[in-house]
C-alpha cells in the first residue's frame, strides 16, 4: 500500500506513507517525507529515515545491516549514508547519536560509539600477576556502550546502579564510598597476619584506637587513576548524580502523564484529545495526547507531548490492521 505523492510500496505486504515514501523489499513500511525501507521488513518512520533490513525511527535516522536507530540523526550504521558503512548490529538511541563499531551501542543524545571489541583494559603499574590475570580475563569481548562522547566533552552519570560484585561489574558510588572510609585513619602502620608476623601487604590507620574513626585531612584533589579522592570530588559527583536523579524522577513524571490521558475508544473517523498528570518523587509534569482512527477503522494514529516545565518528551505512532 502506498499512500502520498510518489510513494513507492513494491514489496509484498510493504507499506509506504508521505511524500516520496518508498517500501522497496517484502513486509517494509517506510512512514514520512523521503523515508526508505529497502530492506525485507525493515522500518524506516520520519522525514529522510533510512533502513536496510533494520528498523529507524526519526527524522534522518540510519540503521543497517540488523542495526536500530532511534531518534532524529539518530546513525546506527550500515548504510551508504552512515558515518559507519561497513558495520552491523548497532544500536543507536537519541538524538545524533553514532554508532561506528558493529555490535557498538549508543545510548543517549549525542553519544558515539567508536570503541571496538577487544581493547585491553586499564592494568594499575603494582598490580599482582593474579590481578593482572584477573583483569586480561574480563577483555572486552563486544563494541563498547557509549553513554557521550569523550572527543566533544560529552559525559553522563549512570544511574540506579546496584552494588558490583564479579570482576566485571561496575561498581556504584556507595562503594567508592566505602572503600574511601575504609581508607581512613589516624595512624599508618603494617597489618598483622593472623600468627603476629607484619603483613608487608597491608596497612592499618588508627588500629582501632579512635572510636568514632580517623580522619585524613587536606588531602588534594585525586588527578592520577591511582590517586585518592577527597570530600569536595565526592560532593561533585553527589552533585552530579543528584543532577542526573532529577532528570530521571522528571522523566518518571512526564511517563506517568503521558500514560494518564486515558483516551476514549474511537470508532471510524473519530479523533481524540486527552491531558494527563503525573507526578513522581515531588516532580509533577502534564502531557497532551493526540488519537485518530482512519474512516474505514483500519488505521490508527497519534502522538503525544509531556513536559515538566523544564524537561520535554514526545511520542508518535501508527498502527493498521487487516485480515
Amino acid at each position: 500500500m502506498a499512500i502520498g505523492p510518489q510513494s513507492v510500496a513494491s514489496g509484498a505486504n510493504s507499506f509506504a506513507a508521505g511524500n516520496g515514501a518508498k517500501a522497496t523489499a517484502d513486509g517494509a513500511v517506510a512512514i514520512g517525507f523521503g523515508a526508505q525501507a529497502t530492506g525485507a521488513n525493515a522500518i524506516a518512520i520520519g522525514s529522510g529515515a533510512l533502513a536496510t533490513g533494520s528498523q529507524a525511527i526519526g527524522v534522518n535516522s540510519r540503521a543497517g545491516g540488523g542495526g536500530v536507530a532511534l531518534g532524529d540523526n539518530a546513525d546506527a550504521g550500515g548504510t551508504v549514508l552512515s558515518q559507519a558503512q561497513n558495520i552491523s548490529k548497532g544500536t543507536a538511541i537519541g538524538f545524533g547519536a553514532v554508532v561506528q563499531q558493529s555490535g557498538g551501542v549508543a545510548l543517549g543524545a549525542g553519544s558515539v560509539a567508536s570503541r571496538a571489541a577487544g581493547v585491553a583494559g586499564y592494568v594499575p603499574g603494582n598490580a599482582t600477576a593474579e590481578q593482572q590475570a584477573a583483569i586480561a580475563a574480563t577483555t572486552s569481548t563486544q563494541a563498547a556502550v557509549s553513554v557521550g562522547d569523550a572527543n566533544t566533552n560529552q559525559f553522563r552519570q549512570i544511574t540506579g546502579v546496584a552494588a558490583g560484585s564479579a570482576d566485571s561489574d561496575a561498581t556504584n558510588v556507595a562503594q567508592l564510598k566505602a572503600a574511601s572510609a575504609a581508607s581512613k585513619a589516624s595512624s599508618v602502620q603494617y597489618a598483622t597476619n593472623p600468627d603476629g608476623s607484619v603483613n608487608y601487604n597491608q596497612i592499618t590507620l588508627g588500629a582501632g584506637q579512635a572510636a568514632g574513626g580517623t580522619r585524613i585531612s587536606n588531602v588534594a584533589p585525586g588527578i592520577l587513576p591511582g590517586d585518592a579522592v577527597n570530600v569536595g570530588q565526592l560532593n561533585q559527583v553527589q552533585g552530579q548524580v543528584n543532577e542526573v536523579a532529577r532528570i530521571a524522577y522528571s522523566g518518571s513524571a512526564m511517563a506517568f502523564a503521558m500514560s494518564g490521558t486515558y483516551l476514549p475508544t474511537l470508532y471510524p473517523g473519530e479523533k481524540t484529545v486527552g491531558v494527563g498528570l503525573g507526578s513522581y518523587k515531588g516532580y509533577s509534569a502534564v502531557a497532551l495526547t493526540f488519537k485518530a482512527l482512519s474512516d474505514d477503522g483500519k488505521m490508527s494514529w497519534g502522538a503525544g507531548l509531556s513536559t515538566t516545565g523544564k524537561e520535554w518528551g514526545i511520542n508518535a505512532g501508527i498502527g493498521w490492521k487487516w485480515k
